[in-house]
């Protein structure tokens, strides 16, 4: 598990955090905050596995996906491209 504190600093600002896996595993992507995220899970060819804008709490999104061994990103942008602020991601298995 691990929690990173992050910030959208500018209208249309995307972040962008690389993890690998090395077995397939049940992975929560979720943010925290009181900023609108939408989180894109790509994996290594930069093809989108998932994406969501709101399961999480409040207005953050939250992806769980069983992911197999590799190397993934997750694009966390503002919902509406506007957002500005600080927020969390927590990656839990």
């Amino acid at each position: 598990p691990s929690t990173t504190q992050a910030r959208l600093g500018a209208s249309a600002d995307r972040d962008v955090f690389q993890f690998t896996l090395t077995q397939t595993t049940t992975v929560s992507l979720t943010t925290t905050g009181a900023l609108d995220t939408h989180g894109i899970l790509l994996d290594a060819s930069g093809n989108t596995v998932a994406e969501d804008d709101d399961l999480g709490v409040g207005t953050n999104f939250r992806i769980r996906r069983k992911l197999t061994a590799g190397t993934y990103a997750l694009v966390v942008k503002g919902a509406t491209g506007t957002e500005i602020g600080a927020y969390a991601l927590q990656i839990t298995p």
